[in-house]
């Protein structure tokens, strides 16, 4: 299927790519604790439809089964009551994106290990509320995925090569349409030490039409690359590695990056102004999401509440 992306998303040209490091707090427009609480890293997307702007948040349970839910709000602190997904859980956490496609397709792709064997399941919503599926994408894979934000594409780990893999999804997981080496795209994988490794960590994708960053395992460098070819390293101090995975999102024409650092606290990227290493800290990979102009992080905190936070882009 032909996927046109529409003219409000990142243009595909990095304006400065900063690697400094702001040390301090972040400066939170708005910041919620949630009541509801999550084992691994959730998953946070913003998408449109039937002209309203959305905001989702799949989360993993602490209930013995790890089952996922769902909530959803439109006005940036005030969440809907939580959908348990009965019948649906993870061995780690959960990725979720959301689409806009020139034409009307808009949809949420939602993506996970299954807990009972570590197979990648995937599911599709129009709304949020109503899921398709789930359908197994067979391959077994080792940590939470990553979605593209803007197209709907995963990225995983395959658990028995360590490689990395993308599945283009076209505009739902009815048009499922090919699984392909990720690193074919970045000629041969030039990131030192991310094609294979021993660790036991996550691996970090994000994936967008412009910034793709990898780190394999526990408290390793975030190497990036951009739709030019161009790769470098975000970051320069083990206090900026990632602790886990990363992910991704734009507002305009700056590119951002969330990861856990190596000492626990948030890490947020700007391709304009370099890294801020927040006071928050994180006990899994937060994720970021653009809404209404501005980023949103979600984070699993020390005692497994959720915590969703916004800030101006930067």
């Amino acid at each position: 299927m032909l996927r046109t992306k529409a003219s409000a998303l990142c243009v595909a040209t990095l304006l400065f790519l900063g690697t400094g490091t702001a040390f301090g707090q972040c400066s939170w427009s708005t910041k919620v604790v949630l009541t509801q609480t999550t084992s691994d890293q959730p998953g946070l997307a913003a998408y449109t439809v039937s002209g309203t702007n959305k905001i989702v948040l799949a989360y993993v349970g602490t209930d013995s089964n790890r089952t996922l839910n769902v909530m959803t709000f439109t006005n940036g602190t005030s969440w809907g009551s939580q959908t348990p997904l009965k019948g649906w859980q993870s061995s780690y956490g959960v990725a979720l994106g959301g689409a806009n496609f020139v034409g009307g397709c808009a949809y949420l792709i939602m993506a996970w290990p299954n807990r009972s064997n570590n197979v990648l399941y995937a599911a599709d919503s129009a709304d949020s509320y109503h899921w398709s599926g789930p359908v197994s994408l067979q391959d077994v894979i080792s940590s939470t995925p990553a979605i593209d934000a803007y197209l709907g594409d995963i990225a995983y780990r395959i658990k028995s090569t360590n490689l990395i893999a993308k599945m283009a999804t076209g505009c739902s997981l009815a048009y499922v349409q090919s699984t392909y080496n990720f690193f074919d795209e970045i000629s041969g994988c030039p990131f030192p030490n991310v094609c294979t490794t021993t660790s036991s960590g996550s691996p970090a994708v994000s994936i967008d039409s412009v910034v793709r960053a990898i780190a394999m395992g526990v408290n390793q460098p975030i190497y990036a690359q951009i739709a030019d070819g161009s790769i470098f390293q975000v970051g320069t101090s083990s206090s900026t590695y990632s602790g886990y995975g990363i992910t991704g999102a734009c507002v305009g024409a700056n590119q951002y990056l969330a990861w856990r650092g190596g000492s626990g606290n948030i890490n947020l990227w700007s391709s304009s102004t370099g890294t801020k290493v927040c006071s928050d800290t994180s006990n899994s990979a937060p994720t970021i999401t653009s809404f209404n102009g501005a980023l949103y992080v979600a984070w699993r905190s020390s005692n497994n509440t959720i915590n969703i936070a916004s800030i101006p882009p930067f």
